[in-house]
């Protein structure tokens, strides 16, 4: 009661202090975190080819955006879709992309892919935060969508449902595998240079594995130190559902992790190769193509 004592207003200015002080501290590590995360994990520019890196089909491609509906109220995930002209062959893709990856990439493989008929649909991913731990679940919600929509005709035209794969690069390729145990009737997973997320992503590929009996393709870079050859075929031999004699892993000698991307800014994080990144993307490209067209072409068993 009455007027406060001297100590007592000395003690609430120093609360007063130590909350600014705080707060300035948390602001600043979000500040320095936000800066750590966008310098590890940057969007990189364009970088297409003068010439396609692998021999195109015949169709003309379209490429467009598209915001397809989601099962929750008011949700919508951009996609990027890559259309044969005129038609298709009745198969798709739905490619993962890895961290803060942008739908151009591997933009060569999608438009090599739609030039042989097949819709191809780049979900989009939102930015990587290292306290993001739902990062990689809204990956393979926004690709069970894609396969979705074109199973029930919401993207693309003609679409069998029974002829949709899923790929991936990097972490978007064990993700991809992720999405093949979710929707049983995906045909066909495929992974280039595949990468286990790390573990505070709360993602154990032992969890999910057992249920994944699709037929599945690896394709790797002899010199990938990032993911080096072999690392995911193990965690899928003691795993997966799938047979051994259904696992097929295509190692391209000199292949480096960052030329499965067009983007060369990562280039530095590369073990020193002789193989060129159009080389690289065009022998992964066509590799991918002659196994998609196994697959997804030639009719099911008993049908």
């Amino acid at each position: 009661m009455g007027v406060p004592s001297v100590s007592g207003e000395t003690y609430i200015m120093f609360k007063r202090a130590m909350t600014v002080i705080a707060a300035c501290w948390l602001l600043s590590g979000c500040f320095i975190l936000d800066n750590l995360e966008f310098a590890l994990f940057p969007p990189m520019a364009p970088n297409p080819f003068e010439t396609p890196p692998a021999p195109l089909g015949l169709k003309e491609v379209v490429e467009e955006r598209l915001a397809v509906i989601g099962p929750e109220p008011g949700e919508t995930t951009g996609m990027t879709v890559f259309e044969p002209v005129g038609g298709g062959n009745g198969s798709a893709v739905v490619w993962i992309l890895g961290l803060n990856h942008r739908s151009y990439y591997q933009q060569s493989l999608h438009e090599t892919l739609a030039s042989y008929g097949y819709t191809v649909v780049v979900p989009d991913n939102r930015p990587y935060k290292f306290a993001d731990l739902d990062f990689h679940n809204s990956i393979i919600r926004a690709a069970t969508l894609a396969v979705d929509a074109l199973s029930d005709g919401r993207i693309g035209e003609g679409i069998d449902p029974s002829k949709i794969a899923v790929g991936g690069f990097s972490i978007g390729g064990p993700l991809a595998c992720f999405v093949a145990a979710e929707r049983p009737a995906v045909r066909t997973a495929f992974a280039w240079a595949p990468l286990e997320p790390p573990f505070w992503m709360r993602f154990d590929s032992e969890d999910f594995l057992p249920f994944v009996t699709q037929p599945i393709l690896l394709v790797e870079g002899a010199r990938d130190t990032v993911a080096p050859p072999g690392t995911w075929l193990s965690r899928l031999t003691d795993f997966a559902g799938t047979g051994s004699s259904d696992i097929i892993t295509v190692v391209l000698g000199e292949g480096v992790h960052y030329y499965f991307q067009q983007p060369d800014e990562a280039d530095a994080s590369n073990a020193p190769t002789t193989i060129t990144r159009e080389d690289q993307m065009g022998r992964a490209i066509v590799a991918t193509l002659l196994w998609l067209d196994f697959q997804m072409l030639a009719p099911l068993e008993g049908s």
